[in-house]
């Protein structure tokens, strides 16, 4: 079924909305049912980071293929979206191309991250840190991107129901702005900083992960020659 799947744009997008959250969250109750990491709720305790839950078998046994092969889709479905906004009447192929460019390297990063994970060292802690933080961004990025020119596209063509999708995700890049934003002051300013860190990164990936459906949801409303 999956491999129908990620043959579509649409299809694409489901599986990394869904891959990355089920496969952090079962790493989560791996890692945690064997003593890996505390047992709490970590989207309101912070109890434990994202990379704790993945670093160490057998929970990396499912974290690193599951972020991995949502790394390499992510790649995937950004090069399909030039052919999509072509259909849907976007002229301008340097912004399809930046977009793809921007997304890549977001794909790229989390693949980075993923490849370094649980390894020891100054320069593969270095590689982790700036894959993630690349990753988050540059993903970010491209979300807001593509979500503000479908968001164009679809009072271009007077497409009501793509017009309700896109408001929608403007909305989700909104709130992940806000929280990253928020991230700023606790980084810098708050004394015991570890948890409230934790839990933003928790709230942040799944927000950004869920994306992805508001991208399925789209594209089944304005589909384009890969559907």
């Amino acid at each position: 079924m999956i491999p129908n799947l990620i043959r579509s744009t649409r299809g694409t997008a489901l599986v990394i909305c869904f891959l990355p959250i089920i496969g952090i969250n079962l790493s989560y109750i791996i890692a945690a049912s064997t003593g890996t990491v505390p047992a709490c709720f970590p989207y309101l305790d912070g109890c434990t980071s994202i990379s704790s839950t993945g670093r160490n078998p057998p929970s990396s046994l499912v974290f690193k293929p599951a972020l991995f092969i949502s790394a390499v889709l992510m790649i995937r479905f950004w090069f399909m979206t030039n052919p999509w906004l072509d259909q849907l009447g976007e002229q301008s192929s340097r912004f399809r191309q930046s977009l793809i460019a921007v997304g890549a390297i977001g794909g790229i990063a989390l693949m980075i991250y993923v490849y370094n994970l649980g390894t020891d060292g100054a320069i593969y802690r270095l590689m982790r840190r700036y894959g993630v933080t690349v990753y988050f961004g540059f993903t970010y990025l491209a979300q807001l991107l593509l979500a503000s020119r479908l968001h164009k596209l679809a009072l271009q063509g007077n497409n009501h129901n793509l017009l309700k999708i896109t408001r929608i995700m403007l909305t989700l890049c909104l709130a992940l702005l806000v929280i990253g934003l928020i991230s700023i002051p606790v980084s810098h300013f708050m004394i015991d900083k570890r948890i409230t860190e934790t839990v933003i990164e928790w709230n942040f990936a799944l927000l950004m992960h869920g994306w992805f459906f508001l991208a399925y949801k789209a594209y089944r409303c304005a589909p384009g020659p890969a559907g």
